[in-house]
């Protein structure tokens, strides 16, 4: 949408009166400047998906400026900073039905294969929409691209090459697979989430989740019966129940939930990463905010997981809230938050005989047994992180003592190091770390889109510290990606906000 400056107040009168539009042009809702017919739908249309009309790198003003020289100004994004994007109800429907069948595949506990691909309902559908997504991503027809972009699409390339390094070509099923659900979860979160009406509807819909997960997280918890998995099982085929091995023990004598996940870990991570999003969700039209109403839904899922690294990703959320509501007002409370983390490190590691990783994880982990077992992890993991420093080691197993037996690896943080050396850990670690930077220092005026922002970074924030706790795959990997592009759409509309700011609608653009 082109967006012309009012014109300054030595403009002769009989051209037209100030603040009047031109003719055959309408106002915008809630614009300082007139909107000249079919530029609107042509704005809708690139938050929705479809070609924006074509519109000019730099438009110059009808009316003279100062010095009776033509003002040439260039255009302002669609939209306006109280709405977004602008988002007729044609385009917001598709996207909002994209969106509840994205998180319907999500949460299907159903799989199949054909020949040697798994198949899941969420891969058919990143299949399906990945093409499209991706054209409109790399067009900058839902915004434009920014460091976050660059970095996904980086650890994507990088994980390909490290694996062609390590195996040749007999990964490429991995490397396709792997792509489909980094680059189009983050994708889905692009294209689904641009404005603040999307970003409504994915906590509403988050909602009914939670609804659905706790009761049948405590039923499985108490007696072992899994409500979604029988639905599945009339269908095809399920996950697996993990005590139905035996190697898992009960845990305050209870099972461990996994609902529709493939482990209790993964239904404890999901469960936990929609607090924020709960938390913050808004009320009396963005004036306030539900509370513990909506979040105590995402607390006793997360409890029933019986995980402790899900724990731990609720606390840190519930530290952030906490700071946010004690600092209400204060101007970088973030930043002064960093600022106090960054010195409990150092305090930490001056004070004690163990490494900080060693500490917290000795107090992160549900028993004392299962945090020796994460240090020595940690520690063995990082001595084959530096025998293969740069295309890490792949798929291969890792070199260990003869008495770990067991090959997992309880960091996520940690296994994207080994398997695809410094690179790939730097990649997607700076992609968290540049949507939390840059979300927290976002200058937003509106309460509503303030909430949704604060939200997210606390989501983002808990997944930074349960990721080095546990690892995470499948359909939660692929939220957690969905989760890092759904905040793209908030930079936008900052820039809007100080769009509109910079030009206020009761007198001329200086």
């Amino acid at each position: 949408m082109v967006r012309y400056t009012r014109f300054s107040q030595d403009a002769p009168r009989k051209v037209r009166r100030r603040g009047d539009p031109a003719p055959g042009a309408r106002r915008g809702p809630l614009s300082s400047g007139p909107v000249t017919p079919g530029l609107a739908a042509g704005g809708a249309a690139a938050g929705a998906g479809s070609a924006p009309a074509p519109a000019p790198a730099v438009a110059e003003n009808p009316h003279p400026g100062r010095g009776g020289k033509p003002e040439r100004i260039r255009p302002g994004g669609a939209g306006t900073a109280a709405t977004g994007p602008v988002n007729p109800p044609k385009a917001r429907t598709m996207r909002h039905l994209a969106l509840v069948l994205l998180l319907l595949c999500l949460l299907f506990p159903l799989k199949f294969h054909v020949g040697p691909l798994l198949l899941t309902p969420y891969r058919l559908y990143l299949l399906v929409a990945f093409i499209p997504m991706f054209f409109l991503w790399a067009s900058g027809r839902v915004g434009r691209l920014r460091a976050v972009d660059f970095l996904i699409l980086g650890f994507v390339l990088w994980i390909a090459i490290s694996l062609l390094v390590n195996h040749g070509t007999s990964r490429i099923e991995l490397i396709a697979i792997t792509t489909l659900e980094t680059l189009g979860g983050f994708l889905a979160g692009r294209v689904l989430i641009r404005n603040r009406d999307d970003f409504d509807a994915l906590t509403r819909l988050l909602t009914i989740v939670m609804v659905m997960f706790l009761p049948a997280a405590i039923l499985e918890s108490l007696t072992g019966i899994r409500v979604f998995a029988r639905i599945a099982d009339l269908i095809g085929e399920t996950h697996y129940w993990v005590h139905a091995s035996g190697k898992y023990e009960k845990r305050l004598e209870m099972f461990r939930s996994q609902v529709v996940f493939e482990h209790p870990i993964l239904f404890g991570v999901f469960a936990a990463s929609t607090f924020g999003l709960l938390y913050y969700a808004n009320r009396n039209g963005g004036k306030g905010i539900q509370g513990f109403r909506r979040a105590w839904l995402s607390v006793g899922a997360t409890f029933f997981s019986l995980s402790s690294g899900a724990y731990l990703a609720l606390i840190a959320q519930l530290g952030l809230v906490m700071w946010d509501k004690l600092m209400h007002g204060v101007r970088h409370h973030w930043k002064i938050l960093v600022g106090l983390v960054v010195l409990a490190y150092v305090v930490v590691d001056l004070l004690s005989n163990r490494t900080p990783f060693e500490v917290f994880i000795s107090y992160a982990a549900f028993s004392a047994h299962n945090g020796y077992m994460r240090i020595n992890i940690f520690n063995f993991g990082m001595d084959n992180v530096w025998a293969h420093p740069i295309f890490g080691i792949g798929m291969n197993d890792w070199v260990r003592p003869a008495w770990m037996h067991a090959a997992s690896v309880d960091n996520f943080w940690l296994l994207m190091a080994m398997r695809h050396g410094f690179p790939g850990f730097l990649l997607i670690a700076g992609a968290f770390l540049s949507s939390i930077v840059r979300l927290s220092s976002l200058k937003i005026r509106d309460p509503w889109v303030l909430h949704q922002r604060t939200g997210l970074m606390v989501v983002l924030v808990g997944l930074v510290f349960v990721l080095m706790t546990v690892h995470v795959w499948g359909a939660v990997y692929v939220f957690v990606c969905f989760l890092l592009g759904a905040g793209a759409w908030l930079h936008d509309h900052a820039r809007s906000e100080a769009g509109e700011q910079a030009a206020p609608s009761g007198g001329p653009r200086r």
